[in-house]
């Protein structure tokens, strides 16, 4: 899906194709979300008003664009994690064995079906210190830019999370279930307290 264009993407979202789905879409997001913070050092680079933070922006564009490359990554990863679970409950299951192991993969594939989207709002937990930085030293004429980056990235992480928790609620392993839902609790408690301060202290709203 990397290689679709913004249409192509949307209307396949829009089709009766399972994917993408949620997943994928919180993962363009959150590309969308980098991409903006990105856009904001580039019109910071280059103006006298802001020469003494260039050496600042460069590290900022660096780090940038190494959380844009995983997250991108992060669309075919949902894409590939669904498909697969498909997979294994298209497994046949005439005797008691093929049961067994249709199960034993099922639960299998669901529990890395969680991963995926759960390491994605871990990564986009990056882009907060990143985007906050950009909002006090970077280009006041793009200010707003930088602070939907934050905005965008608190929707992606949330939408992450809402897939970890349906794959979760699939999940027969008690110990497995416990272990997601402390992740879960502390990524959004962090996301949301983080976008909370930020755009209180942004006074943007007010």
């Amino acid at each position: 899906m990397l290689d679709s264009s913004v249409k192509e993407f949307i209307d396949k979202t829009s089709s009766s194709s399972p994917t993408p789905g949620g997943g994928s879409v919180a993962a363009l997001v959150g590309c969308l979300a980098t991409s903006l913070s990105s856009m904001v050092v580039s019109l910071t680079k280059g103006k006298k008003k802001y020469l003494e933070v260039e050496p600042l922006m460069d590290e900022l564009k660096e780090k940038l664009d190494k959380i844009q490359l995983e997250i991108q990554e992060f669309i075919n990863k949902d894409i590939k994690a669904y498909n697969n679970v498909m997979a294994q409950y298209a497994l046949p299951k005439e005797s008691d064995f093929e049961k067994f192991m249709r199960s034993l993969n099922i639960e299998k594939a669901t529990v890395e079906a969680s991963h995926v989207p759960l390491e994605l709002a871990l990564k986009l937990l990056e882009l907060y210190p990143l985007a906050e930085t950009l909002l006090e030293k970077g280009n006041k004429n793009v200010y707003s830019d930088a602070l939907i980056s934050v905005i965008l990235c608190h929707s992606a992480i949330e939408s992450a999370l809402c897939n970890v928790v349906v794959n979760r609620n699939l999940l027969k392993g008690i110990e497995t279930k416990e272990i997601l839902d402390k992740h879960i609790k502390e990524i959004l408690s962090k996301s949301t307290e983080t976008k909370n301060r930020i755009l209180k202290s942004s006074n943007y709203f007010e």
